[in-house]
């Protein structure tokens, strides 16, 4: 609906056919009437990325349909904000990890093998977040900046994996895109506890609409990187001082400590024990 209709024009533009799966039957239907006046040939799947047979057998269906599947696009996500991490219920930790992460990986379950045994190049884009790298102390949202992180840890070990095959992988880190992220909850499975409404679940959905990328202008940072076989994407340069500032803050001083650390404890003479 938002960054991953951007991904498909992006890629339609380059003459690429889409194999498109959501939850939603009538987003997926809009996007079938959209493709198919541009001429673009495409078809669709309902799918809940946290469900791994489903997954299983819609890569069948898509291969049976398609081919050989040279792109993975693993973009599905919901967004979790308005809740300190010990007040999270549980059932939100599983929905937001089962979604976020679990369905990253399904996907590579479902698609990779095959490209791997074919011997032929291919790309895979998972979506992440800056979140994952920059967690905004605001937005109360734990889950989703775990999941995030979580994403971008398994892309690039994936990318290790993979890179004697001759598959790319690239995770997207984005900034504020607009999409219908905000309004995940609505969307909650019913083996998760169903949908539901939250005092400020919506916290970010006004600043996404006035503010947020195009999913368009996104969907190019990801053709882009496809085609340079990036392994990590910031869609939002703009960030650059801020992930710079927590890496120094966070990491470059964590290593300070540990190397001092570590000289005292070789030497215990120097801090007098």
């Amino acid at each position: 609906g938002g960054l991953g209709a951007g991904i498909a024009r992006a890629l339609a533009a380059e003459g690429v056919a889409l194999a498109l799966a959501d939850l939603q039957p009538e987003l997926l239907r809009e996007r079938q009437a959209e493709f198919d006046r541009a001429g673009v040939r495409c078809r669709t799947w309902v799918l809940d990325v946290s469900d791994r047979r489903a997954w299983r057998d819609v890569a069948q269906d898509v291969e049976a349909s398609f081919g050989a599947v040279s792109i993975l696009v693993n973009n599905a996500g919901v967004g979790y904000v308005g809740a300190p991490a010990d007040q999270v219920p549980g059932e939100d930790y599983d929905w937001v990890m089962g979604v976020n992460v679990m369905g990253v990986v399904n996907g590579v379950l479902a698609f990779v093998p095959a490209m791997r045994a074919r011997g032929s190049e291919g790309h895979v884009v998972n979506v992440a977040s800056i979140d994952g790298v920059l967690p905004e102390p605001q937005l109360h949202h734990a889950p989703y900046c775990a999941s995030k992180a979580a994403v971008i840890g398994f892309s690039q070990a994936l990318r290790n994996d993979l890179r004697a095959a001759g598959i790319g992988v690239s995770v997207v880190c984005p900034g504020l895109v607009r999409s219908a992220l905000p309004e995940s909850s609505r969307l909650r499975p019913e083996r998760f506890g169903g949908p539901y409404t939250r005092a400020g679940a919506d916290a970010f959905k006004e600043d996404m609409a006035r503010v947020g990328m195009s999913p368009e202008r996104a969907g190019r940072f990801v053709v882009a990187a496809i085609r340079q076989d990036r392994s990590v994407v910031f869609t939002h340069p703009q960030d650059q001082d801020r992930v710079r500032a927590h890496v120094e803050a966070e990491y470059a001083a964590a290593f300070e400590w540990s190397r001092t650390l570590a000289g005292s404890l070789d030497n215990p003479a120097r801090d007098g024990s």
